[in-house]
Protein backbone atom coordinates (compact mmCIF):
# COMPACT_ATOMS: atom_id res chain seq x y z
CA UNK A 1 0.00 0.00 0.00
CA UNK A 2 2.78 2.27 0.81
CA UNK A 3 4.78 2.17 -2.88
CA UNK A 4 1.05 3.22 -4.31
CA UNK A 5 0.82 6.23 -1.89
CA UNK A 6 4.48 7.21 -2.45
CA UNK A 7 6.40 8.53 -6.08
CA UNK A 8 10.16 8.39 -6.76
CA UNK A 9 10.66 11.39 -8.72
CA UNK A 10 14.46 10.09 -10.05
CA UNK A 11 17.68 12.69 -11.86
CA UNK A 12 19.66 10.87 -13.94
CA UNK A 13 22.53 11.34 -16.52
CA UNK A 14 25.14 9.41 -18.06
CA UNK A 15 27.22 10.84 -20.84
CA UNK A 16 28.77 7.64 -23.07
CA UNK A 17 28.86 7.01 -26.61
CA UNK A 18 25.47 6.05 -28.06
CA UNK A 19 25.41 4.76 -31.53
CA UNK A 20 22.04 3.09 -31.46
CA UNK A 21 20.33 6.26 -29.78
CA UNK A 22 17.65 6.40 -31.97
CA UNK A 23 16.28 2.60 -31.71
CA UNK A 24 17.01 3.03 -28.35
CA UNK A 25 14.36 5.71 -27.90
CA UNK A 26 11.19 3.62 -28.38
CA UNK A 27 12.56 0.74 -26.35
CA UNK A 28 13.03 3.07 -23.54
CA UNK A 29 9.69 4.76 -24.29
CA UNK A 30 7.89 0.90 -24.31
CA UNK A 31 9.48 0.43 -20.81
CA UNK A 32 8.47 3.45 -19.05
CA UNK A 33 4.58 2.90 -20.14
CA UNK A 34 5.11 -0.39 -19.38
CA UNK A 35 5.67 0.67 -15.80
CA UNK A 36 3.78 3.59 -15.38
CA UNK A 37 6.72 5.90 -15.57
CA UNK A 38 6.75 9.39 -16.94
CA UNK A 39 9.09 12.24 -17.42
CA UNK A 40 11.94 13.53 -19.91
CA UNK A 41 14.30 11.51 -20.99
CA UNK A 42 16.93 12.94 -23.45
CA UNK A 43 18.37 10.21 -25.37
CA UNK A 44 21.38 11.11 -28.02
CA UNK A 45 24.59 10.33 -29.24
CA UNK A 46 26.06 11.66 -26.39
CA UNK A 47 23.99 10.13 -23.68
CA UNK A 48 20.94 10.07 -21.50
CA UNK A 49 19.99 12.48 -19.42
CA UNK A 50 16.35 12.97 -17.44
CA UNK A 51 14.13 13.65 -15.25
CA UNK A 52 11.47 10.38 -14.11
CA UNK A 53 8.81 10.03 -12.06
CA UNK A 54 6.76 6.50 -10.79
CA UNK A 55 6.31 4.17 -8.39
CA UNK A 56 9.16 2.91 -6.39
CA UNK A 57 9.08 -0.61 -8.69
CA UNK A 58 8.91 1.06 -12.11
CA UNK A 59 11.46 3.46 -11.28
CA UNK A 60 13.86 0.59 -10.35
CA UNK A 61 12.92 -1.40 -13.65
CA UNK A 62 13.89 1.25 -15.98
CA UNK A 63 16.82 2.77 -14.24
CA UNK A 64 18.08 -1.43 -14.22
CA UNK A 65 17.43 -1.21 -18.12
CA UNK A 66 19.65 1.99 -18.28
CA UNK A 67 22.03 0.45 -16.23
CA UNK A 68 22.44 -2.55 -18.39
CA UNK A 69 22.84 -1.02 -21.71
CA UNK A 70 26.65 -1.09 -23.01
CA UNK A 71 28.67 1.30 -21.77
CA UNK A 72 26.48 3.04 -19.29
CA UNK A 73 27.99 0.87 -16.25
CA UNK A 74 26.94 3.60 -13.01
CA UNK A 75 24.68 6.83 -13.70
CA UNK A 76 24.74 10.08 -11.74
CA UNK A 77 21.64 9.72 -10.16
CA UNK A 78 19.93 11.12 -7.26
CA UNK A 79 16.03 10.40 -6.56
CA UNK A 80 13.28 12.25 -4.09
CA UNK A 81 9.85 10.75 -2.69
CA UNK A 82 6.72 12.45 -2.87
CA UNK A 83 3.44 10.93 -1.25
CA UNK A 84 0.70 11.32 -3.23
CA UNK A 85 -1.86 13.23 -0.54
CA UNK A 86 0.99 15.63 0.23
CA UNK A 87 0.86 18.99 -0.85
CA UNK A 88 3.82 21.29 -1.46
CA UNK A 89 5.12 24.24 0.60
CA UNK A 90 4.52 27.89 -0.59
Amino acid sequence: EKEEEELVIAALYKFFDLKNYKELRNHLLARCELNGVTGVLIVAPEGINGTICGTRKGIDKVVTFIKSLEGVGELSYKESKIRLNERPEG
